[in-house]
């Protein structure tokens, strides 16, 4: 199974919309997301990438890890972030957070894959994903998302 990591920022006139163009900035835009706890099926690749070259039907269902934060407030700072470890088998585990500066999610994202870790007897290293943006008009958004695999409805 191939995981993609995806960031992006995005700004509108409302939060929502805010929400609506970072989804489009990482190809997402026209599914309908369904959020995952956290557990990496074994011989997952995950790859990080800037935008999804996967080539989606029209609101399908799509299966993610999802951070989001998004503010409307001049000058407010928002950062989400994904991070995850993986066994050699490739399985393992996601985090997601976030807050108002990078150091924050950086620092929740270490203290909870650090915990995971600490209860299972492991200790693999940690990667993260994070990004930010400040509110300096309209209202922001930022995202990090961990795409699993789309679904068709069924009949």
């Amino acid at each position: 199974m191939d995981i993609e990591i995806i960031s992006a920022t995005g700004e509108g006139p409302t939060t929502l919309a805010a929400f609506h163009s970072a989804l489009a900035k990482a190809g997402i835009e026209n599914m309908n997301l369904i959020t995952l706890s956290s557990v990496i099926p074994a011989s997952a690749k995950i790859t990080t990438v800037k935008k999804t070259g996967r080539q989606f039907k029209y609101g399908n269902r799509l299966y993610v890890v999802m951070s989001r934060n998004s503010t409307q407030t001049l000058m407010e700072h928002v950062y989400s972030g994904v991070g995850w470890y993986q066994r050699p088998d490739g399985s393992g585990y996601f985090v997601e957070h976030h807050g108002d500066s990078e150091e924050s999610v950086r620092e929740k994202i270490d203290l909870s894959l650090n915990h995971i870790q600490h209860m299972r007897n492991e200790n693999y290293p940690i990667h993260r994903e994070i990004i930010g943006t400040v509110c300096k008009k309209t209202p922001v958004c930022s995202l990090v998302v961990a795409i699993y695999e789309d679904e068709d409805w069924k009949s």
